[in-house]
């Protein structure tokens, strides 16, 4: 996120405050189970810098609330490691398993039985959609935030690819 401040700016003082006020807003916070909360709009008009006042202000839930967990990810078309789903993926991944480690159980299996063949694991986003779900379907985690910026920025082929398992999440095929 720090790339993304640097470039895009930081959010103004009292800006973006008009989101946590929308109803839609309220709503997806409140419920219990897979929720999500789509911000859509043209270029330019502050989406990202939406994204990064949610991060922070999902932050600061998340300290006050260990039972919490959040993960984020900011897709970027200019870097190529940074625009595909398997990027996406890893980064949500990492961030997960460094904040619960717990979590560590529902990749050691795939670990263990990969050993020697791990880029084919960290490349294939079937097995990395696996492991995550996983670990959002682990009871023990407590509630999961995830917020992905600029999934429009990520290469076609994948980002079809991650928009169908994400549709299984709130199909209740997951």
């Amino acid at each position: 996120m720090a790339a993304i401040l640097r470039t895009k700016g930081t959010v103004v003082q009292g800006t973006c405050t008009w989101l946590l006020d929308e109803s839609e807003y309220l709503d997806w916070e409140d419920k219990e189970g897979p929720q999500l909360l789509r911000i859509r709009g043209g270029p330019g008009i502050g989406k990202t810098i939406m994204s990064t006042f949610l991060v922070d202000k999902l932050e600061r839930k998340v300290e006050k609330d260990s039972a919490m967990t959040l993960a984020y990810y900011f897709c970027d078309n200019r870097d190529k490691s940074r625009n595909t789903a398997t990027a996406l993926l890893r980064g949500l991944l990492l961030q997960l398993l460094r904040k619960r480690p717990i979590l560590f159980e529902h990749i050691e299996k795939d670990y263990v039985e990969m050993k020697d063949r791990l880029p084919e694991l960290f490349n294939s986003i079937d097995g990395l959609w696996r492991i995550f779900r996983t670990m959002l379907n682990d009871h023990n985690t407590g509630k999961i935030y995830i917020l992905v910026d600029a999934l429009d920025e990520c290469e076609r082929s994948s980002r079809q690819s991650f928009l169908t398992y994400l549709q299984t999440l709130f199909s209740g095929d997951n």
